[in-house]
């Protein structure tokens, strides 16, 4: 299972995270990928985001092979 985090917390950020576990997940594993699922959003300072993790807790959890990718919403 592919961990990964979504930057930011507003609405396109949500709204990626249903596509993403909903539709996407599916559609790669049925073409005999890894599920994906979104563990955290994040954020530049996770000081006032209490759902998410901030830029450096990222960078770690990456670092230590938790998370695989972050993905930008455009």
């Amino acid at each position: 299972m592919l961990q990964i985090g979504i930057f930011g917390t507003g609405k396109w950020s949500v709204l990626l995270k249903e596509l993403i576990e909903k539709e996407y997940s599916e559609m790669v594993c049925n073409l005999g990928g890894e599920e994906i699922q979104v563990a955290n959003f994040v954020v530049l300072d996770s000081i006032n985001e209490p759902n998410a993790i901030s830029l450096s807790q990222f960078a770690k959890a990456y670092h230590e092979g938790q998370m695989q990718a972050i993905v930008l919403p455009k």
